[in-house]
């Protein structure tokens, strides 16, 4: 073979490989785009659905959350019947019990409780505080709630037509994991209304 024949055949041999090379090159971007291309597709029917998710949220869903993340309900309490025991010099302890009923005139249960009082007290403005542990036996489960409130030096009940508030720890049956806060008033004749305020996700 001539010279010139030679280099005709390099040439065509190293066309073809680059043709080769070309080609791989090509298919590597075309299979690149492709992958670009179903992202892009995937993303936009993400933003898709996002959009029509939020579409369906009500605008004031978040002012609303507060308002009703609570149940509230309100018993009313018989005059109790009270007993006082000086335990020692330094505490003492107050029994207590009464009949509860619903708004609706109808019988709820019975309220349990104790009051602590400790000597020297912890005065203010004339009142001192006392711990408070109360079970409200009702039909459906108990509630327990307990705090510290203030009363009148020398009573063993809150002044008429006054307010205590302390926490709702727990519970049973309907009421198992409650929490929220219940307000105790004494009214005039000498019953008691308790308004509770307890979280709605514990219902």
């Amino acid at each position: 073979m001539s010279n010139k024949n030679k280099i005709i055949e390099m040439v065509k041999k190293d066309q073809i490989k680059n043709s080769s090379k070309i080609h791989q090159t090509l298919q590597e971007f075309l299979s690149y785009a492709k992958q670009i291309t179903e992202e892009k597709k995937l993303l936009t029917l993400a933003l898709f659905f996002f959009i029509l998710v939020i579409s369906q949220v009500p605008a004031n869903a978040t002012a609303n959350t507060y308002k009703v993340g609570f149940q509230r309900f309100t018993l009313y309490q018989a005059s109790p019947e009270i007993h006082t025991y000086e335990e020692t010099d330094e505490i003492n302890t107050t029994v207590f019990k009464g009949a509860l009923t619903k708004t609706s005139g109808k019988p709820a249960g019975f309220l349990t409780g104790t009051i602590t009082d400790y000597h020297p007290a912890l005065i203010e403005n004339e009142n001192e505080f006392r711990r408070r542990y109360l079970v409200f036996n009702l039909k459906d489960g108990e509630i327990i709630a307990t705090g510290n409130s203030l009363y009148p030096v020398a009573e063993s009940q809150i002044d008429k037509n006054s307010t205590v508030v302390i926490a709702v720890v727990g519970g049973t049956k309907k009421y198992v994991g409650a929490n929220g806060q219940v307000r105790s008033t004494r009214n005039s004749d000498g019953t008691y209304t308790h308004r509770f305020k307890l979280i709605k996700n514990h219902l």
